[in-house]
């Protein structure tokens, strides 16, 4: 299409240029030759313009069928790499520790027992070990991970009546459980199992998760042992900010401090 316009610009400029008397017949209601030296020097000129049209045309053409294509700049849409393409099904930009807090917080919850809430105080780093805090209804736990480049492993778990917590349990740590919790490569597929049986997959990169506390871009790690099945999201730099058990309801992150 873009050819057959440019040869009918090119032949009606070189005809208005070389043969302007013969397009000056055609003159309104009158078909006769023009012997107005004005009108064909008009005539002329208006060649000119359809001479260029045409040339126009002809560069389009050549560009568009010989040169290589162009990638697509997201950004003129809105978009960027992390929200569409391969990096939907792999997360080769972070590590696993990016999905860690790297500060100390206080991350309430909706859900736990009763659904009356639940905390997560992140307070005390040690090397590759971080002490959690989590008080539920009355009821405390002291939760260890150790984080790698690897993994985030869950190494030590105990619980604390009445949230009775000491300040450091990392000076006299004693492993008493093994649980993968994430680990790499951070792409869809990747899939590990627990010491009861239990699978673990990632299911999900830059999944996009609305909480009070605000939305973010996570992990989705789907658990499944028999008919129980759990997802829990990871965002950057905050950790666990959802977690839904099918047939149970969700734990939701509702603020930090």
């Amino acid at each position: 299409m873009i050819v057959a316009t440019a040869v009918l610009f090119l032949i009606a400029g070189l005809l208005c240029i070389f043969k302007p008397g013969i397009i000056g017949m055609f003159d309104g209601f009158r078909i006769k030759p023009s012997d107005n030296p004005c009108y064909l020097k008009y005539i002329k000129l208006v060649g000119i313009g359809f001479v260029i049209g045409g040339m126009v045309f002809v560069l389009f053409a050549l560009n568009g069928f010989h040169s290589p294509a162009r990638p697509m700049d997201l950004r003129s849409f809105g978009l960027t790499d992390n929200k569409i393409g391969k990096n939907n099904d792999e997360d080769s930009k972070l590590t696993v520790q990016d999905y860690f807090p790297k500060r100390t917080m206080k991350k309430h919850f909706s859900g736990g027992f009763e659904n009356e809430g639940f905390t997560h105080t992140i307070d005390r780093f040690d090397k590759d070990k971080i002490q959690v805090k989590q008080f539920d209804t009355g009821t405390g736990v002291i939760l260890v991970y150790q984080v790698t480049s690897k993994e985030i492993r869950l190494i030590y778990s105990r619980e604390v009546p009445d949230g009775s917590f000491k300040e450091n349990y990392l000076d006299e740590l004693k492993n008493n459980t093994d649980k993968v919790i994430l680990k790499t490569p951070l792409k869809v597929g990747t899939t590990w199992t627990d010491s009861e049986g239990g699978e673990h997959r990632i299911t999900g990169i830059n999944v996009r998760v609305k909480t009070p506390a605000g939305t973010f871009n996570a992990i989705e790690v789907t658990f499944q042992s028999g008919n129980f099945e759990m997802k829990s999201y990871y965002a950057k730099d905050i950790g666990l900010v959802k977690r839904s058990t099918k047939g149970y309801g969700e734990d939701v992150l509702l603020k930090i401090q």
